[in-house]
């Protein structure tokens, strides 16, 4: 059963109707966000799925992940940074710019997998990027089948405590993971760069941007075949930062699934709000390719790139 804006996580959870949820916001933030830079597995991520309990999807390819528990108890073992801190201690989902919910399962998810699953899309080799992965489980489905994987989310602790433990899960080690799956934190805003840098240097070729002056460049042998989201577009003000990854990194003929609800009560944003960008912006196409009206409208988008007359 999906309820509105939480993962189901226990039992408990599942009695709690779509109404009584709502997401949580701190207003609590200077605003300062966090530079995008690379994570890589290591040894100790290896020892946190060792001692993990891991759910497994039976329905996409045996999926794994860890629970919240899990992940909670590993990042207070570690010492919590004041970042997370919010969603450990405070009951807090979001802190702009602080902690942007990463550790929880939203219910888009598994929309944008069954819509994933049913498309029957060929992810032997092509490259993929799942933007907001959090446990990066959209990404994961389509790294077991052949994909190069790379996956952002805005904390650090989500991609070391979370994201990486989960492909170490299910890409059956840490070298395996490291070899097939790129993993990012930190701001939208500075993540081309750093994208195009990791790259390149699986390419063993110079990043592009540090030839050029001016407007950072993104090579067109660089970009994504598919560009995956969900639950991100819960705050108007990152819109534009958004946009700009599309148009950068997204190879010319390729496509963006975004999952989202309508509306997102507390924050402003939602799917009706970015498609009014998206068409007054000119440079995509934009459609509304899947929808489940049970609560709050979720809906899932296709953007194209416009094609030129």
């Amino acid at each position: 059963m999906f309820k509105f804006n939480f993962a189901v996580t226990s039992e408990a959870d599942k009695d709690v109707s779509s109404n009584e949820k709502k997401l949580i916001v701190s207003e609590e933030s200077s605003k300062c966000w966090f530079p995008a830079k690379c994570h890589y597995p290591r040894d100790w991520h290896q020892d946190i799925v060792d001692r993990a309990k891991p759910v497994i999807v039976e329905k996409w390819k045996k999926l794994k992940y860890l629970t919240l528990e899990d992940v909670e108890n590993e990042i207070k073992k570690a010492g919590a940074s004041q970042n997370i801190s919010p969603t450990l201690y405070e009951n807090t989902d979001l802190v702009p710019a602080v902690y942007e919910g990463g550790l929880k399962i939203w219910e888009c998810t598994w929309d944008l997998m069954l819509h994933l699953d049913k498309k029957k899309i060929n992810f032997d080799g092509i490259r993929v990027l799942e933007l907001g992965c959090g446990a990066g489980l959209v990404g994961l489905y389509a790294s077991i089948q052949g994909a190069h994987v790379f996956l952002q989310d805005y904390n650090e602790e989500v991609i070391n405590y979370m994201t990486i433990p989960n492909a170490i899960l299910n890409l059956s080690g840490v070298k395996q993971a490291e070899e097939r799956v790129r993993f990012f934190s930190g701001d939208w805003g500075s993540l081309c760069e750093v994208l195009e840098s990791s790259i390149a240097t699986q390419e063993e070729e110079e990043p592009a941007w540090k030839k050029m002056k001016g407007e950072k460049y993104f090579p067109e042998k660089f970009k994504f075949d598919l560009i995956l989201t969900s639950e991100t577009i819960y705050n108007p003000d990152s819109y534009g930062k958004l946009l700009k990854i599309f148009k950068k990194t997204l190879k010319s003929d390729a496509k963006v699934f975004l999952a989202a609800k309508s509306y997102y009560f507390g924050v402003g944003g939602g799917t009706y709000q970015f498609k009014k960008l998206i068409e007054e912006d000119g440079v995509f196409d934009v459609k509304s390719i899947c929808t489940n009206d049970d609560g709050v409208r979720r809906e899932i988008l296709e953007l194209m790139f416009k094609q030129r007359q």
